[in-house]
Order: C-alpha cells, then structure tokens, then sequence
C-alpha cells in the first residue's frame, strides 16, 4: 500500500480492536465485526468542512462472511427511512444492496444452504408457507438496538423490506396460533397494527442469519415497507407510539440526513450515537473513552464489498456547537 497520501495512517488486524471495545456480552457487536477484514488499513485524510474526521481503508482481502459474500458486487444505496427510525435507538445496523433481483438470487441461495433450528420450527409449523417470509423479502435489512430503561434491556428490532404484506399476514396468523396452542396470547391489536407473537427462539436469525440474534420470542407487525419484528411486546408498542408521533429520526436534527450520501456505495453501516449508548452494555466503550465521547454526537462505520476486497470507513461526527440563540434559552 503506497500510504504517502497520509498524514496518518494505521495496521491492526481485526482482533486488535477487543482491546479497545469489549466484545464480551456485545454480541451484535462481535457478530457484526465478522464482516470486516481480518487484517485492516485505515488512512487519516483532511477533516472535512463540517467537522468530520473521516478514516478510510485503501481495501484489504474481504472476510468469509455470509453478508459480505451475499452483498459483495452490488452496490449500497442511500438510506431514506428515518422516520421509521426511533429516536430511543443507540446502535442501528443497515445492510442494503441497490439491485434487489441480484440481492434476492444472492440471499436464496445462501438460505437454501444455511441450517438453524428456528427455520425448522418455522417449518414444523407452517411447512413451505414459510418460504414466504423470504420470497418477498427486499435488498435491505437493519437492526435497532434501542436505549435501556427501567423496564427494557436488551430491546432489539429488525426492519425487514418487506413485499406483499397481504399474501403474508394469513400465513402470521397461523403461525402465531398454531406456536401458541398452549397460552393462547398469539395475535393483538395495537393502534391499528396487527401484532403476532411467536414464541420460536431466535425467529430473525432463522430468516435473515446469525447476525440478527438476541429474540427468545418474536412479536410480529408491518409498518410499510417493513417488516417489524421486536424481542418485546412493549418495545414495539414504544416503537409504534414513536412512529405515530413522529418521535423519529427525520424530526431530529442530528439524524435526519445520515447515510444520505448518495455517492456511497457501502452496502453495511453501523450508527452508534454515544449518548444513548451509555446505558446498558456498552458503557464501557463511553467509560474508557469519556473524553472523546463527550465531545462526539454519533460515529458512523461502513463497508464497502467490491470483488474480493472489503473496504471499510470510519467517520466521527462532532456534537454541534450551541448557537447563541441555544446557549440563552
């Protein structure tokens, strides 16, 4: 690598960031790490006008990974749906692709391989209506992991584009019911939203892989054009009244345009606001390195999968600096 570009430029191999974030009890976190490069460059350019410091890889050989491999030649697209986006959420994980019939030939025939128990039970229930669930599945998924309060840890939601929803929502009332022969507690109503609870371990990770874990039970709705699934019946009741009231990303100033850059091809992004990451698990992270969180609104990592090379960035994001006008009232 010719790095003479650079004012600083730094090697490690992926395992040299536990060091830095604990992957013990982040299990999101680790599992994502799997996408990236097992040995890694990142070059330090010029800050960019607003105040960014951005860290970028020249690219390294691309990990055996099952979303690096599925994404891998088909371009990331911008992120347009911040308002489906809460502003209760500390780490947010996206992964997109541009061209969805690439995507989709891509994602089948890795699920046709891939063996996990929640698939089986999805199939003991249901048999080939399960297919459904990835027949009508778009090019993009994300995770929310949301702030922790008194009555919530641990909450998670996955997004998944979603087609079809009409086909879909016979096949989630049978499910919910025939899973819930001996409680029967299988669907609800919520402000108008169907909700689907599903008592099979780890239903996410069964559709979508072992990246999305972390859901002992699934309960189940369709805000277009996703497809909803939280670990927590009271954290997708949180999440619709946020939705509704428009307690999202697009009405936060910090938020309303991340990942809008149209001229980024990254197909994975994690978002980890600092704020609300300091509650819950990841405290250490904001512990250890309080001085430079304190002075950071969000910090933004994505991968780019081009061939067989992985190429991925690192962007710091200031706090804005209170205007006059704020420091007064």
């Amino acid at each position: 690598i010719n790095d003479s570009d650079y004012g600083t430029s730094i090697y490690l191999r992926a395992d040299a960031w536990k060091s830095v974030v604990s992957m013990e009890n982040v299990a999101t976190l680790a599992e994502f790490g799997k996408s990236f490069p097992t040995y890694q460059d990142f070059h330090i350019g010029a800050t960019e006008k607003n105040g960014n410091l951005v860290v970028k890889s020249d690219g390294a050989d691309a990990p055996d990974y099952y979303l690096a491999s599925i994404l891998k030649d088909n371009a990331g697209t911008p992120f347009m749906g911040h308002k489906h986006i809460s502003q209760q959420t500390s780490f947010f994980y996206r992964s997109a692709a541009s061209d969805k019939a690439a995507f989709k030939t891509a994602f089948s025939k890795w699920h046709k391989k891939y063996k996990s128990p929640a698939w089986d039970k999805l199939n003991y229930y249901i048999a080939g209506e399960s297919n459904l669930l990835i027949d009508n599945l778009g090019s993009e998924l994300i995770l929310c992991q949301l702030e922790e309060n008194n009555s919530i840890t641990d909450g998670k939601i996955v997004l998944a584009e979603f087609t079809s929803y009409d086909k879909l929502r016979p096949v989630l009332q049978k499910l919910a019911q025939l899973s819930n022969q001996e409680t029967n507690v299988s669907i609800d109503q919520y402000q108008g939203y169907d909700i689907y609870s599903v008592p099979i371990p780890e239903l996410p990770s069964g559709l979508y892989g072992p990246f999305f874990t972390g859901f002992p039970r699934s309960y189940i709705t369709y805000v277009a054009p996703y497809l909803v699934i939280a670990n927590n019946s009271q954290l997708l009741q949180n999440y619709i009244v946020d939705y509704e009231n428009q307690i999202t990303w697009k009405q936060s100033p910090e938020y309303d345009s991340v990942l809008t850059n149209a001229s980024s091809e990254a197909q994975l992004s994690l978002i980890v606001n600092l704020r609300k990451a300091q509650s819950g698990e990841e405290t250490q992270v904001s512990k250890k390195y309080s001085d430079l969180t304190a002075k950071m609104e969000y910090i933004t990592l994505q991968c780019r999968f081009a061939g067989s090379e992985a190429f991925p960035e690192l962007t710091f994001h200031p706090k804005k600096r209170p205007t006059a006008s704020k420091v007064l009232n």
